[in-house]
């Protein structure tokens, strides 16, 4: 177990530093990396392909069969290279004496005193290619096929746990690259980088994608009450209720004075015998005193 201050430290080291203390190792490792070919189909169109035999045989029988093409758009093949990486002085293959677990390996192939510097790195048959689905020809080279050989070689002067000197070279042997095009492929080769492209945009979103998918969504609406439905004897506590105003205080009731009625009885008026124009009052009246 590294404490805090050890893996600070050991993150602190410059690339030259580390190089040194893993010199050691790599320069005694023995190794061995053999990968195979692989191709990679990218079409313009579905390729409903089913076989036993192969992917890439498939695809070629099916591009050759003339019923079958037309309804075949534009594909571009890849063909990834064939890597093989060993340690140069070796010779002999070790997949004869990886079978049998565990592995012990003889003193001729693998020796723990012996540097097994240089490293040589080989790539082979990488090429591109178009299939056609219209057209007189069917198989159109983009990149004709590439080898590579690359060969690393260290030179130091190792003394104790300090590297005075460092040397790296790297031996690179590769043939001529051979680059081919038609009009044809050109159009083809933009429709299959459409299709890409619009396959990668479902895969990853800008945040200004985002941020626009979010506003773009409607909001939800608020149900609409008609006003029957409206309750009239309660308000609910969402609204906000006016106290009315307190009724005015009555009014004092006015004075009343009594007042002595004088009730007048009408009497009947009689003309004099004498003079027709005055009026007498009978015997009978009766004088009213306040």
């Amino acid at each position: 177990m590294y404490s805090a201050q050890e893996s600070q430290a050991e993150h602190s080291k410059s690339w030259k530093e580390k190089f040194v203390a893993w010199y050691p190792i790599l320069s005694r490792l023995l190794i061995h990396v053999d990968l195979d070919t692989a191709t990679v189909f990218f079409s313009s169109s579905q390729l409903n392909i089913a076989s036993e035999s192969g992917l890439v045989n498939a695809v070629h029988r099916t591009y050759l069969t003339r019923s079958e093409r037309a309804t075949l758009g534009d594909t571009l093949v890849f063909c990834l290279p064939h890597l093989v990486l060993h340690n140069a002085a070796q010779k002999q293959s070790l997949l004869h004496n990886v079978h049998d677990v565990p592995v012990i390996l003889p003193t001729e192939i693998w020796a723990t005193e012996r540097d097994k510097l240089p490293w040589s790195l080989n790539l082979g048959s990488f090429s591109v290619f178009s299939l056609q689905g219209t057209g007189q020809h069917v198989k159109l080279p983009v990149l004709k096929p590439v080898n590579t050989t690359a060969t690393l070689a260290i030179t130091t002067k190792y003394q104790g746990p300090s590297l005075n000197q460092l040397g790296v070279v790297i031996h690179t042997d590769m043939s001529p690259l051979d680059f081919c095009g038609s009009r044809c492929q050109v159009v083809g080769h933009v429709a299959i980088a459409e299709n890409v492209l619009g396959l990668l945009s479902h895969f990853i979103q800008t945040p200004a994608d985002s941020q626009h998918s979010v506003s773009s969504t409607p909001a939800p609406q608020q149900p609409v009450l008609d006003a029957s439905s409206q309750p009239t004897t309660q308000p609910t506590h969402n609204q906000l209720t006016t106290p009315q105003p307190p009724p005015p205080p009555p009014l004092p009731p006015l004075p009343t004075q009594s007042h002595s009625q004088h009730t007048t009885v009408t009497k009947p008026l009689h003309h004099s015998g004498s003079d027709p124009n005055t009026q007498a009052v009978t015997e009978g009246d009766d004088v009213e005193e306040e």
